[in-house]
């Protein structure tokens, strides 16, 4: 994501500009002057290095031109705009998406300017005359008439209805079509007006763009005019902005550059402006912020001189001493017994709403229901992704998806991500795995560590997966014969609820009595991709059938218990019951999965019982996630656990819940060759963020949820919630900026039988 990623804000709101008294602000240099004290007498703290946190801000600067269908243009969309698209003759373009789209762009002062608009309307036979408005800021300016073929038009925009700062334009359509309703051939079900190549803006010129001088003594931002710089935050207690020094920087002189640097502070619903005379020594600035809230600070250079700036040293968020939670030293309930064996049970494509012990009422998991109990259930669990190589591939080795790089099509799991069950192979664990997904076939790397493999392919029937009786039976036959000198780490991964949804008898009677089977056939589920709209009745349908498939796996769960109570290894073995993602039944518009990060499709169970079924029947509402897995089961069997992996161990929330600090920042990502949408999104605190770099069907860029208000995420208050916003958009730029450090991952020769179950699975193109 460019380090100039919009940021979803209200436009045309002038911020209040309260001032410091001249009291405080002597109080303030005085404290600075004498070395900043809290009340306690302890020194002030750097909670945060703002020229070291540059990476994660979010920068604004005007900008003369928007070449659409590049990422740069990307930056400046709010909400009703195609994927990136390029024509025959090499020329990038995008189309608009229903009837109005809408951009934003950065002013450093509001004066006259006219645009320049390069687009093409839709054609077909009988088209109407394009027609379109313009507004900025809600204000209309302009009604054109576009004339068929690309072409240029010239709107004129005064200075009232601009505002320094964040300004967004909207476009509104006279009419927009399906191509695939108008166009023969096409198979398009996009809703289109205008395609859109390139729109200028006279008399800026191209900006110059924040920065860092690291060069300096000491570092500094620079901070050219008409730009902004803005750092977004949990608040600290006692936080204080505090810099060295204040100077102009590059040379040359404009007299409509301002000479003062404005802070702008603000928490959600409430900002206030301060400004700093340029030049200036050492200030510190108490900023009265609600402990533990998001907050931001923008460093804003008003004026429109290009080329200089302001130079700000050592800008830095300072706080009293932070205390942490205590450490967790208790030893592990089940330490003097010999080690643990370990099975982990993967239902694919279970979401955690339609089991019992998560709160469904239909009775689909009787098994599963009595295994929570005797296990820990963890409420709230979210997946790093939404399709099954990534999410298996983040369970393995406690890594984000673009970390480990196996995302889909020939991505391999690569050797140098050690897996649990290689960690747990050279703590001396006989391993197994059986599997009957394509994604995780051993030709994709997923066998490394396993002392046993076996990977059940798909098969030419309806059912197509292999069902959970069958892997119960080399399960079964596995857990006879292994070696019975070491422990055993087994790794179960079942298919049944995945599409298609063909329950066996008798469970096809009681949960989808009357419904057509064929309805739940493969090609049938992802035709339903195809078309926008779905009856009550056919979701309620699907959503039977395949209900009915859970009870198929629960009842295969349940025998697999049964045998493992037989065998004498029930009590002593700790047991992970996990899905690798949910599933879509239209509530944001698509089926099966694999085509967002809403809750429907990360929202997993997670259930762990450990050994002599310790902490049997508690329930965890704290925040968790796949990549926690890893580092649990290793601190639960006395094997160390690595450093530099992304989640951490769920026991000490359970044995010490004093020393279980706040939840973690999940993040997840949906994208990569293969996939039609490319997204990521953060979830903490109860909120949502979601960031579409690609998605075929209109939304802003940027979308943000309240959890508990919204559970089923269907409104979007990120307009409303600004600061928020921007607040986990920070978190989530501190993990894309992880990415580029990771190693490409390897690609695999796909043999034709395995490509073939990929594709016909909707893995492959």
């Amino acid at each position: 994501m460019s380090s100039k990623t919009r940021l979803e804000d209200e436009r045309g709101t002038k911020l209040r500009r309260a001032p410091y008294s001249l009291l405080s602000f002597l109080l303030a240099l005085s404290a600075a002057l004498l070395g900043i004290r809290c009340r306690d007498g302890a020194s002030l703290q750097t909670h945060s290095d703002f020229v070291e946190d540059f990476p994660a801000a979010e920068t604004r600067f005007e900008t003369a031109q928007i070449q659409f269908g590049t990422a740069a243009a990307r930056a400046h969309f709010v909400e009703g705009w195609s994927a990136d698209e390029t024509w025959s003759d090499g020329t990038p373009d995008v189309w608009s998406l229903g009837d109005h789209s809408t951009l934003d762009f950065y002013l450093g002062e509001p004066r006259p300017l006219s645009f320049l608009l390069t687009c093409l309307p839709l054609s077909f036979a009988d088209a109407p005359e394009q027609t379109m408005t313009v507004q900025v800021n809600g204000h209309a300016v302009a009604d054109l008439r576009l004339h068929p073929g690309r072409g240029d038009y010239t709107v004129a925009v005064p200075d009232q209805a601009l505002v320094a700062g964040e300004n967004r334009i909207t476009f509104g359509y006279g009419f927009h079509r399906r191509p695939i309703d108008v166009l023969p051939g096409s198979k398009d079900t996009r809703s289109l007006a205008v395609a859109w190549y390139r729109m200028s803006i006279a008399p800026l010129t191209p900006g110059v763009e924040p920065a860092v001088d690291r060069q300096g003594k000491p570092p500094a931002l620079l901070l050219p005019f008409a730009s902004r710089i803005s750092y977004a935050f949990r608040a600290p207690a006692q936080a204080e902005l505090s810099v060295s020094a204040l100077t102009r920087w590059g040379s040359g002189t404009d007299g409509s550059a301002a000479a003062n640097l404005r802070v702008e502070v603000s928490t959600e619903g409430n900002s206030r402006t301060i400004e700093l005379s340029v030049p200036s020594g050492t200030r510190s600035l108490p900023l009265a912020l609600p402990v533990g809230r998001p907050a931001r600070i923008s460093f804003i250079a008003p004026g429109s001189g290009s080329g200089r700036g302001i130079r700000i040293e050592k800008p830095r968020l300072l706080s009293a001493p932070q205390t942490h939670p205590p450490g967790c030293d208790a030893e592990l309930p089940w330490a003097e017994a010999p080690r643990p064996n370990v099975l982990v049970y993967l239902i694919d494509t279970l979401r955690a709403d339609h089991l019992g012990c998560y709160g469904d009422p239909r009775g689909t998991s009787p098994h599963i229901d009595a295994f929570a109990t005797e296990s820990v259930r963890f409420a709230h669990t979210v997946a790093q992704s939404g399709c099954t190589r990534p999410t298996v591939a983040s369970i393995f080795t406690g890594l984000t998806p673009p970390l480990h790089g196996a995302l889909l099509g020939g991505d391999v799991l690569a050797a140098s991500h050690r897996t649990m069950a290689s960690r747990m192979r050279e703590a001396g664990y006989a391993t197994a795995g059986i599997v009957t997904n394509s994604n995780v076939a051993p030709s994709l790397g997923f066998g490394q560590g396993f002392d046993t493999y076996e990977y059940l392919p798909e098969q030419h029937t309806p059912e197509m997966h292999q069902l959970s009786d069958v892997v119960n039976e080399h399960a079964f036959a596995w857990l006879r014969s292994r070696p019975r000198d070491r422990p055993f780490f087994l790794y179960l991964h079942t298919t049944d609820p995945h599409d298609p949804y063909m329950p066996r008898s008798p469970y096809r009677e009681r949960f989808a009595a009357g419904i057509d089977p064929a309805l739940g056939l493969h090609l049938s589920v992802w035709k339903r991709n195809r078309t926008e709209t779905a009856s009550a009745r056919d979701i309620h349908d699907l959503a039977a059938l395949y209900d009915g498939e859970i009870a198929f796996v629960d009842e295969q769960f349940g025998r697999l218990l049964d045998e493992l109570r037989e065998l004498g290894l029930y009590d002593s073995t700790l047991i992970v019951l996990i899905a690798d993602h949910g599933e879509e039944f239209h509530e944001h518009g698509t089926w099966t999965h694999s085509n967002n990060l809403f809750t429907e499709t990360t929202h997993v169970p997670l259930l762990i019982k450990l050994p002599k079924q310790w902490g049997g029947g508690t329930v965890s509402d704290g925040l968790a996630q796949q990549v926690d897995l890893l580092p649990t089961v290793l601190q639960a069997c006395g094997v160390e656990i690595p450093a530099g992996l992304q989640g951490s161990s769920l026991l000490p929330r359970l044995l010490c819940p004093a020393s279980a600090g706040a939840d973690p920042i999940v993040y997840s990502y949906l994208g990569g060759k293969g996939y039609s949408v490319e997204m990521d999104s953060v979830v903490v605190d109860g909120l949502a963020l979601m960031h579409y770099a690609h998605f075929p069907k209109a939304r802003p860029v940027l979308e943000l949820y309240d959890l508990a208000a919204d559970p089923g995420e269907q409104h979007d208050i990120a307009p409303r919630r600004p600061v928020e916003t921007a607040y986990l958009l920070a978190q989530l730029k501190r993990f894309e900026l992880l990415a580029p450090k990771a190693e490409p991952a390897p690609t695999a020769v796909i043999d034709p039988a395995l490509k073939e179950r990929l594709r016909a699975l909707g893995y492959l193109p």
